[in-house]
């Protein structure tokens, strides 16, 4: 049985690589769905709107059921999600699927820094930039098994169908290590006194953080959705197919 942080690190990175993996694989959903500049930029939309809707509404289930019931329901989704983004044939159905997408990365983003908080008070030692440090190497395997499978010329719904299937079977080997600690609701229906603290609302530095969040967000955003797209075709790896608004305008995606 794996350490209680182990299972938590292993968490937030096959987080990162569901992120990494589409995100890499940006330009041949473009080819797959001819979407133009406007219609992908649409589409990605997608994504960001899931996460928007599904933050507030997973801290609500984390409180009722307890964070890793929620961890192991956004990551396992997250991962059966990616195949059917190879499925889509319009910039419309690669926005609603991106859309449900980033509602379960969203779902797991909350229910995973939830646990990393209770191990980090557990073990009382700073562990939480080690949590998020395993975000960013799945991003980085993540993007490198994308580009393994472009080099030989997989298509997206390959490449995600095999992702999916070592997914689930990675969150079924972590899911009983992970912490289990009851929901609030949970604890107060045993007697538990919890206590409730001020409304964030009324707490200027929470308004701060999440500035700073929204800000890094975009930025993030902004490089993660259209850097690949932007290397293979304007920069510097040329492409076979590049997607239709590139063949008929090239200046359009300047």
């Amino acid at each position: 049985m794996l350490a209680k942080s182990t299972a938590v690190f292993i968490v937030f990175v096959l987080n990162g690589v569901v992120f990494g993996s589409w995100a890499a694989r940006v330009p041949a959903l473009a080819v797959q769905v001819g979407a133009t500049p406007a219609g992908l930029g649409l589409s990605l939309f997608g994504v960001s709107v899931g996460l928007i809707v599904a933050a507030p509404i997973a801290g609500r289930l984390c409180a009722a059921f307890g964070s890793r019931a929620v961890m192991v329901l956004g990551a396992a989704t997250g991962f059966v999600v990616l195949p059917v983004l190879g499925l889509t044939t319009s910039p419309l159905q690669l926005g609603l699927v991106l859309f449900v997408l980033g509602l379960t990365v969203g779902t797991l983003d909350v229910s995973m820094n939830i646990a990393a908080v209770t191990v980090t008070r557990l073990l009382d030692r700073p562990l939480m930039p080690v949590f998020h440090a395993g975000f960013s190497v799945g991003g980085l395997l993540g993007s490198l098994a994308a580009a393994f499978a472009a080099a030989l010329q997989w298509s997206p719904l390959r490449q995600f169908s095999i992702l999916a299937v070592l997914g689930v079977v990675a969150v079924a080997l972590v899911v009983t290590s992970l912490p289990a600690d009851a929901g609030e609701r949970s604890r107060t229906r045993s007697g538990d006194v919890v206590v409730a603290g001020p409304s964030p609302v009324r707490r200027p530095v929470l308004w701060l953080l999440g500035l700073i969040a929204l800000f890094s967000a975009v930025a993030e955003g902004a490089s993660a959705d259209w850097s690949a797209l932007f290397l293979v075709g304007i920069a510097v790896c040329p492409t076979p197919s590049p997607p239709p608004a590139i063949r008929s305008s090239p200046s359009r995606w300047r």
